[in-house]
């Protein structure tokens, strides 16, 4: 992926200041939009609402690809490990080796694989209790999704990228550094590699005329979106189980 400072010589990507987005935001959003927005860091906890922009109709998270194995050690038994890695648990924290390691697309595809009863109803907090949770390394807007999206963003030219992610400590404080980028619309959609010149962190992006707003959190294997209800219709027909619904009191993160 592209570091930001690679990123000067390309027509289709261009750097922006805090000032030019905080701009592109009061010209997508209403005024007031941004009032409860929390700065950066985002504790764990906190509702969607303080975080975005609280005018769009409808909020769900987006599942990509995950690796996990059950907490309970019982569904374990007869399975041959895929690989053995070490990685960092998404809930607790803690680092620990991940005997089973396979890859799921949908929520339920790793109840499925482990034999495990599914949740009912099904909360993201039920499935981060029943699973050590990896995430897939990295953001990535799915083909499928991208396609849709294309579809709901009206006349908007540009889309626009916010990253930030941790700077140098200070004392107790770690530092938030922030980043921006427009991005013509043309390249976005066609999801080069580099569409979004980093992977990890904290990402936000949306386009030019406000018609969705999308947060990403690298510690989590999800992306949460709002949009227009057909917006969202459409998507949860097309991903099944790989998009449950939220609403802006549920919390950004575990």
């Amino acid at each position: 992926m592209l570091t930001p400072d690679e990123t000067g010589n390309r027509a289709d990507l261009r750097e922006i200041t805090a000032h030019e987005l905080s701009e592109a935001w009061t010209a997508a959003f209403p005024p007031g939009a941004f009032a409860r927005r929390r700065p950066f860091p985002w504790s764990k906890g906190m509702p969607l609402a303080d975080a975005v922009p609280p005018n769009l109709e409808a909020w769900a998270a987006m599942v990509l690809p995950w690796w996990a194995e059950p907490r309970d050690e019982s569904f374990l038994k007869g399975y041959v490990p895929v690989s053995v890695d070490v990685r960092v648990d998404m809930l607790g924290g803690e680092i620990l080796p991940l005997r089973v390691i396979s890859e799921f697309r949908g929520v339920l595809e790793g109840y499925r694989y482990f034999s495990m009863p599914a949740p009912e109803p099904f909360t993201v907090e039920r499935w981060f209790r029943d699973f050590h949770i990896v995430d897939g390394g990295g953001f990535r807007l799915p083909q499928d999704v991208a396609a849709i999206l294309h579809r709901h963003t009206g006349e908007a030219d540009a889309t626009f990228v916010q990253a930030a992610g941790p700077g140098f400590a200070v004392g107790p404080t770690v530092s938030f550094e922030l980043f921006g980028w427009a991005v013509e619309r043309r390249a976005f959609f066609e999801l080069r590699e580099d569409v979004v010149p980093v992977s990890f962190g904290i990402i936000e992006i949306f386009p030019q005329g406000g018609q969705w707003y999308l947060v990403y959190d690298d510690d989590y294997p999800l992306l949460n979106l709002g949009g227009s209800r057909e917006l969202l219709t459409e998507l949860e027909e097309t991903l099944g189980d790989r998009m449950f619904r939220r609403s802006l009191d549920d919390p950004l993160y575990l």
